[in-house]
Parts: C-alpha cells; sequence; structure tokens
C-alpha cells in the first residue's frame, strides 16, 4: 500500500470520527418559550418587552422604551429611548409583578408592572441629571407614566444555546 492510499483510508474514518460530536450537538439543541409585548407609553410613546420562561417561571430579557422629557427650568424638553438586556433575566413573581429599578450615576429607569400571558401593564419613569443654561444641575424626567403592551402573535419558541 503507497503512503498515499494509507493517508488517505486513515483520514476519511478518522475525520468522522472527529465530526461526530459536533453532528450530535447540532441536533440536540433546546427550545426556550418566549413571549414579544408591544405597546405604547401614556405619552404614545413605544415600549417593547421581551420575557423567557425559566425553571422558576417568566423572567424579563429584555426591554426597550421611549419618552418624551422634561427638565426643571420647564424650558427643556427632549425625547429619549432605552434598551436594557438582563443576564439573568428579571423574574415575574406569582402574582405576575415585576420591578426593575436600574440606577446608575447617569440616570435612573423604575419599570414596574404585571405580565400576563396576553397582556402587560404598568408604569416607568426616567430621570436624568443636567445643566440648566447658568450650569445649575437640574432633574429631567418623564415622570411617571402608565404603560400597555399585548403580547405579539408570532410569538414561540427560540432556540436558546
Amino acid at each position: 500500500m503507497t503512503r498515499t492510499r494509507w493517508i488517505a483510508s486513515i483520514a476519511l474514518p478518522l475525520s468522522a470520527l472527529l465530526a461526530l460530536p459536533v453532528i450530535a450537538a447540532a441536533g440536540t439543541g433546546t427550545q426556550t418559550p418566549t413571549r414579544h409585548y408591544s405597546g405604547t407609553t401614556a405619552q404614545g410613546r413605544p415600549i417593547e418587552i421581551k420575557a423567557v420562561e425559566t425553571a422558576d417561571g417568566w423572567a424579563i430579557a429584555r426591554i426597550s422604551l421611549a419618552f418624551k422629557m422634561r427638565c426643571e427650568d420647564s424650558s427643556s424638553k427632549f425625547s429619549r429611548d432605552t434598551t436594557r438586556v438582563f443576564d439573568p433575566p428579571v423574574a415575574v413573581d406569582d402574582k405576575h409583578r415585576f420591578a426593575i429599578d436600574d440606577v446608575s450615576l447617569m440616570e435612573a429607569l423604575h419599570v414596574h408592572g404585571r405580565l400576563g400571558a396576553n397582556a402587560a401593564t404598568g408604569t416607568l419613569e426616567f430621570n436624568v441629571p443636567a445643566f440648566t443654561n447658568q450650569e445649575d444641575l437640574q432633574v429631567c424626567s418623564s415622570g411617571e407614566r402608565l404603560w400597555t403592551a399585548s403580547k405579539d402573535s408570532q410569538t414561540s419558541p427560540t432556540p436558546s444555546p
């Protein structure tokens, strides 16, 4: 047997053997049920929520919201949006309630609500520090706003790693 034929005769079975774990793993992906909600705030701005099912029940994995801001000087107004991704997700309690209180040096986001099988409701508030034209410090806020969202019809299981 020539050296080339010998290498070819070993290479094929060896490559098949090495590929088996990869092939087996490709077919064993688990499905994590998700729910997507979309709606609006009392200001008519969008809100989107992605919930995932965990071993302990449903949890908030991502939230995106937009709002109108007004500063204490009453003359400064602007729009703002934010998205938060939570790892681990924020748990929904046994009464379907959740609370997100994300406060840092630069901003404070408070979203509280109830996440049902077909709809979600709650309140949100977003605050940021800012300077006036005279460089006095002030707070700009969305104020506490109501929001409602409905579960999107295309909600389905998504592959998890």
